[in-house]
């Protein structure tokens, strides 16, 4: 039976969410780094701790670890009443099982899931073999299967058996078995979980949790097949989450941490593996009844196969697993183009899985044609968890038709084991084209644990998936922000603000969303300015760049371009003149060409399936993205450039395919129309594909392969121009070069009159004034050259084209471009036949492609024809930017524009938005919301758990008190403390030597063993009087309720007649006992510094059984009133304007303080917004207890407002008929009963 996956979610390491996950499995990026400050105490950091226990020369190993795990916030949900009893594992897995069911479309409500069931695998350090309350196999699927008319009797049989007997190799529980008395272990971790994601979903279907190592998640979906193939659900709900709660566990596994380079283990510079962190969860449904329900399907599962240790070999078990596999699936090994490998880490497993899937998968290894990839390679290995990653993976990579990158790649360990196998490994990311008669991608998954099971999945793509969006065009890191505005002072206003939006945020992705939307409400405004840039530091370089940018481009009238692609223009032409699409020659492909476009614009793979039946091979992927068992060198990648550039049958067909790609892009994305089309040379045909004009490249692939034009007459052996010179000898038996071609700098007049002496040398090209192209007799065109003495190179093409040497192949060029016409679009198409608009006709144009290309070409001829006729804007649609140049040199002076969609070997995505900048700066009608997301990140409500973990109780780390030497873990120590930023100062003793609970776990089930013991935070004394104290107690309460001018000096004293200023909370809200710094200019914003300290005091007003709340604790940081008094903001504002604080952010990075304690707070602005009536301000701050950091202020906004200002800002407001609306949409729930007791006395 076929599966759907129809939802999913991902959080590993920092790819935290789906889309993040996909972009760094797509770019190869990688997430390793040591452990984290603010886990494990800070003991990852202690070298004698770690030496100790095993770490190799006292450092503990990189890996994907967690800094901060970003979850929704569930806590809005009254139904979660067990959530704060919830470590972060779990928090994690219920966060990525919400994400997969919403992706699913299934939504939150008072209607029950009945038909929906939840697998879930957790890591734990508790072994499979201690979980005897878990129930087995037959006793959850009895009665399932029973009523079944879908399972035969013998699989149900096959199934209960397998699970009763305990052959199966894994545990499974079922946490609706309420009925179980010694279910308890279970409901303490798994247990409370499932019914967690049951209660947030209102799921009364099924819930399992399975462990078996490695292999939980295949087992997990074998087990969901048989619920999906019974019948008994609508869909399952498939999750896994692995962290490392223990830093004693990232130690045991530091003996298999890969010390080498960071890459797929098979790698030769590979020892091991890193260690991850992280969840997942795929959502799944029966694939007929997703298509009928319309739902997105990422992927089909056509074949799962699983076997337990059964005694042969690991190589063996391999090739047993994939053959079923195939079996189960319909499918040869031929037919799968990528298949995710385990890559353990663990040489022997290693060297078992690669043998087998070699025995599996054998074929001719010049074919190639299997990808080898792991998803260990990017995110490290997350054991129980590694499966749904892989899953999730290998679902994306189909989805969206693209074989994954593995970084670091260089050769196999064994190369000669390969010698005979189809596998290559790609060290980028590629388009996945469809094989000669493939109708869909298949890949393969291949899975095996330690305790000797193994797996192997079949996926396939859905091919009812026609719109299949990424996400990864508007999240790519090189932004677009464009500002309008009517004059030079509005745009440099607009333009100091989004510098210091861009200072105070830490996203650029938002702030570029924010910055399209206020300039989507500005476009009739007369000047925009492109700002580009992909990173913080770029873009804050480009703002400042493009201030006397701005001014030269008002005084001079140029306009202003910045090597990174910022643009300004004074004199936009959108609104002036036409736009023309350039078609270059179609020379100009280039190892790599494109292999971004179709990740950043999934639409172009439908375009290339219509323009060609085999778009693999029209594109020469083979040959553009070439596959290789080890990385290729500067050299090998040269040979290749090479001999691609000597076969003009793939130079044709690879340019004029990306041509129609980069047409679709700008019209179907941007809408960017263009007015004007004409191409140099055999461009002419390429823009006919590309507009429309003729529709199916078939007939045109067909007739160039079959036809001898490309190979032997004006190519290869050239026989066209040895029939027209009368040549006789065979081909290279005269030992001389036949045909030559140059490229020469200098004006066309000159040379002509100098071909006049030579009657076997032809002017072909004339590309400008002063740059042409010669060709002919090879000596001919060095006596040429030489008697012109002018600068010159070897054209990059040696064919036969536009001269009277090859007029005899006139009929067979009519032949090729004779293509029935599909549509005549409202565009004008010049030609340089006759160098004038072509009649859209079959006959017509193919005589005047025919004839151009048999005479000789004036480039600038055409280009000034365009040009007289109102083209003003000139965009060429291919690649190497050799036309813009030619246009640009040809107009000069005169008023246009010329750029280039892809200049050679540039990023694709970088090339595209570099264009777009330049078009939206002349005003040209296009849409740029493309480049942007409609739905802002910040509008779903987030903690940070493993920085609020006190709130949630979501930080108990387990500490062992000793590890032996054979591995085994010691008795279990728990602890429960805060993940801070900065780690635990060393202990003089560590915790893992305590033997204290060891007596006491003697005496208590380890089942019911939940003593915790709060890790002491060092607690600082009231500090005696400072030294550098600026105002004391009295000072601050002198200008909380008194005059400023008895504080700060007579300069103040006109402040203290205004009616109101700037000034402190009086008491009992006065959380200020002294300042200690304060630093600043009078009537500087940029910059202002305070310090100040506040005494918690004995049995404060505010304290609830000694405790502060952390609203009085934020409060105390109200020091920044006082400092911007101190600046002279009531001189400005004269009494007329309020302080209001509009925006915060407090993070609290340790346990909260006990009374009596000293808060010391240090706040700095961080820039400032002034305009005629209106001051705002940004700052942060810290709050350190000793000379511990406890708080953080961030992203802080105040500012000095009107009455009137302030009386418009209402805030939320809600009327009698929306909390009318809220009370009615509270439907009433029945509960059970209470059990009743007669006993009294307890």
């Amino acid at each position: 039976m076929e599966i759907a996956i129809v939802g999913m979610d991902a959080v590993f390491g920092s790819c935290q969410g789906l889309d993040k996950f996909a972009a760094s499995i797509y770019d190869g990026s990688q997430h390793f780094h040591p452990i984290p400050h603010n886990r494990y105490q800070g003991r990852a950091q202690n070298q004698q701790y770690s030496e100790e226990n095993g770490a190799t020369n006292g450092a503990s190993p990189w890996g994907n670890y967690f800094d901060n795990i970003d979850i929704k916030s569930f806590k809005v949900n009254s139904k979660l009443n067990e959530f704060e009893r919830l470590d972060y594992q779990q928090l994690l897995l219920i966060h990525v099982v919400d994400n997969a069911l919403k992706d699913a479309g299934f939504e939150q409500g008072n209607t029950p899931l009945k038909n929906v069931a939840v697998i879930t695998s957790l890591s734990s350090g508790v072994p499979v073999e201690q979980r005897d309350s878990r129930l087995h196999l037959d006793s959850i699927l009895e009665e399932s299967l029973s009523t079944s008319t879908m399972v035969s009797d013998s699989e149900q049989l096959s199934v209960l058996n397998t699970a009763s007997s305990g052959q199966s190799g894994y545990a499974i529980a079922n946490s609706n078995a309420n009925s179980n008395p010694n279910a308890n272990y279970v409901s303490n971790q798994d247990h409370s979980v499932a019914s967690q994601i049951a209660t947030l979903w209102n799921i009364s279907g099924p819930t399992f949790t399975v462990e078996a190592a490695e292999n939980s998640v295949i087992k997990a979906l074998d087990i969901a097949q048989i619920l999906l193939k019974a019948g008994e659900v609508e869909a399952v709900v498939v999750a896994a989450v692995n962290l490392v709660h223990e830093f004693d566990q990232v130690l045991l596994g530091n003996g298999n941490s890969n010390t080498g380079e960071p890459t797929l283990s098979y790698d030769y510079h590979a020892n091991g593996s890193l260690l991850g962190e992280g969840a997942g969860a795929v959502v799944l449904k029966r694939a007929e009844q997703a298509k009928q329900d319309q739902n997105r399907i990422y992927a089909v599962i056509d074949g799962i196969n699983w076997i337990a240790n059964s005694g042969i070999t690991g190589a063996e078990s391999v090739k047993q697993s994939c053959e079923q596999a195939f079996e189960q699936a319909g499918v040869k090994p031929r037919d799968i183009g990528y298949l995710e490998v385990f890559g353990s880490g663990v040489q022997q497993q290693d060297r078992s899985e690669i043998q087998g899937l070699i025995a599996a998968y054998q074929g001719d290894n010049s074919q190639l044609s299997c990808c080898l990839g792991s998803v260990k390679s990017t995110i490290g290995h997350t054991y129980i968890a590694s499966g749904i990653a892989s899953l999730i993976k290998t679902a994306l990579c189909l989805y969206h038709r693209y074989i994954p990158a593995t970084p670091n790649w260089s050769k196999p360990k064994q190369p000669e084991l390969w010698k005979e196998s189809p596998f290559y490994v790609a060290n980028e990311s590629r388009p996945w084209f469809l094989t000669p008669g493939q109708v869909k991608r298949v890949a393969a998954i291949n899975s095996l644990a330690g305790d000797g099971s193994y797996g192997h999945l079949i996926l396939s793509e859905d091919l009812s998936e026609t719109e299949r969006s990424n996400g990864y065009l508007e999240q790519a890191p090189f932004y677009l922000f464009p500002i309008a505005a009517n004059d030079e002072s509005a745009l440099l206003e607009q333009l100091d603000v989004l510098e210091q939006t861009i200072e105070n945020s830490s996203s650029l992705y938002q702030v570029a969303n924010q910055t399209f939307a206020k300039f989507k409400g500005s476009k009739q405004a007369t000047y925009t300015l492109a700002i580009v840039g992909g990173d913080k530091a770029k873009v804050m370089r480009e703002i400042e760049r493009s201030r006397p940018g701005i001014k030269r481009a008002f005084a001079e009238g140029k306009p202003w371009k910045s090597p990174l692609g910022s643009y300004f223009t004074a004199n936009p032409l959108g609104k002036k003149g036409a736009i023309a699409f350039v078609y270059p020659g179609a020379f100009n492909s280039y190892i790599g060409m494109g292999r971004k476009l179709f990740q950043l614009f999934p639409k172009i793979y439908d375009r290339a399936a219509s323009l060609i039946s085999n778009p693999g091979e029209f594109f020469r992927e083979k040959q553009l993205y070439p596959r290789s068992q080890h990385q290729l060198s500067k050299r090998e990648l040269e040979d290749l450039e090479t001999k691609l550039a000597d076969t003009p049958l793939s130079m044709l067909e690879t340019g004029t395919g990306f041509a129609v790609l980069f047409t679709q892009i700008l019209r179907e994305y941007f809408q960017v129309q263009p007015q004007v089309a004409f191409g140099y040379s055999m461009g002419e045909s390429t823009m006919m594909y590309a507009l429309d004009v003729w529709s199916n490249a078939d007939y045109g692939s067909n007739f160039v392969n079959s036809s001898e034009l490309f190979r032997s007459r004006l190519a290869g052996s050239q026989n066209a121009v040895r029939d027209h010179w009368g040549m006789t000898k065979p081909p290279h038996q005269d030992g001389t070069e036949l045909w030559s071609s140059y490229v020469l700098m200098a004006p066309a007049s000159t040379v002509k009159e100098c071909l006049k002496q030579e009657n076997r040398v032809y002017l072909t090209h004339i590309n400008t004034p002063t740059e042409v192209v010669i060709a002919g007799d090879a000596q001919g065109c060095k006596r040429v050259i030489e008697a012109l003495g002018c600068d010159s190179f070897r054209s990059p093409t040696n064919l036969v084209l536009h001269c009277e040497a090859m007029a005899s192949e006139y009929n067979e060029l009519s032949k090729l471009n004779s293509v029935s016409v599909s549509k005549t679009p409202d565009i004008v198409f010049y030609s340089s036949a006759r160098y004038t608009p072509i009649p859209l006709d079959q006959n017509s144009i193919a005589n005047h492609l025919a004839q151009g290309v048999c005479q000789e070409l004036d480039f600038p001829r055409l280009i000034n024809r365009a040009y007289d006729d109102g083209a003003k804007l000139f965009i060429e649609l291919g690649s190497g930017g050799t036309c813009t140049r030619w246009i640009s040199d040809t107009l000069k002076q005169q008023e246009h524009l010329a750029v280039c969609i892809n200049p050679k070997r540039g990023d694709d995505h970088a090339a595209v938005v570099k264009v777009l900048a330049q078009l939206v700066s002349h005003q040209v009608s296009l849409n740029l919301s493309p480049l942007y997301s409609s739905v802002s990140e910040t509008s779903v409500s987030k903690i940070s758990v493993l920085e609020t973990g006190n709130q949630y109780k979501l930080l108990e780390t387990k500490l062992t008190s000793d590890i032996n030497k054979s591995g085994n873990l010691g008795a279990n120590l728990s602890q429960s403390v805060s993940f801070n930023s900065k780690p635990v100062a060393e202990l003089s003793q560590p915790m893992a030597e305590t033997k204290t609970m060891t007596l006491v776990k003697d005496q208590i089930p380890s089942q019911e063993f939940t003593y915790q013991e709060t890790v002491p935070v060092n607690s600082p004394t009231i500090p005696e009087t400072s030294s550098n104290i600026i105002f004391n107690a009295d000072d601050v309460l002198e200008f909380t309720e008194g005059k400023v001018s008895r504080v700060f000096g007579k300069d103040f004293e006109s402040i203290d007649g205004y009616a109101r200023r700037v000034r402190l909370p009086s008491p009992p809200y006065l959380f200020i006992s002294r300042v200690t710094k304060l630093e600043g200019e009078r009537e500087n914003y940029k910059t202002g510094v305070i310090e100040t300290e506040y005494d918690l005091p004995e049995n404060a007003w505010y304290a609830v059984d000694g405790q502060v709340p952390l609203g009085i604790c934020k409060e105390a940081g109200h020091g920044i009133l006082l400092l911007l008094s101190y600046l002279g903001s009531d001189f400005e504002n004269k009494g007329k304007r309020s302080f209001r604080l509009l925006d915060l952010t407090a993070k609290f990075l340790d346990n909260q303080p006990e009374a009596i304690k000293t808060l010391r707070y240090e706040v700095k602005i961080t820039s400032h917004v002034i305009t005629e009536d209106s001051l705002l301000i940004f700052f942060k701050g810290e709050c350190w207890i000793g000379d511990k950091l406890w708080m953080t202020l961030d992203g802080g906004c105040a500012g000095l407002f009107s009455d009137q200002e302030l009386a418009q800002g209402n805030g939320i407001v809600s009327t009698e008929e929306d909390d009318n609306k809220a009370l009615n949409s509270i439907q009433p729930q029945h509960f059970p009963p209470l059990l009743s007791c007669e006993k009294l006395i307890f």
